[in-house]
């Protein structure tokens, strides 16, 4: 059951992060808008890359603590398996 849980929070995880990147996208291109010294094209990419780097922290973290889960259950198996 921990398996699946833990298969749905990775999908989830890769979700939100496009999520995050969308936003922080349309976000960027609504603020050079409304700004008439600023390009479209400027907010989009700049919106884009910080929502990149904020998605790379909050959802590189939980992504590193289900690699962990990971490996910590092929270990588990491993020894499980290992006979002398």
């Amino acid at each position: 059951m921990n398996s699946i849980l833990i298969d749905v929070l990775s999908f989830i995880n890769g979700l939100l992060a496009a999520v995050i990147i969308g936003f922080c996208a349309v976000y960027g291109l609504v603020i050079a808008e409304s700004d008439a010294s600023l390009e479209n094209l400027f907010g989009l990419l700049f919106g884009g890359i910080v929502g990149v780097v904020t998605a790379a922290v909050i959802c590189g973290l939980v992504a590193a603590l289900i690699q962990i889960e990971r490996h910590l259950r092929v270990l588990a198996r491993d020894k499980n398996s290992f006979t002398l």
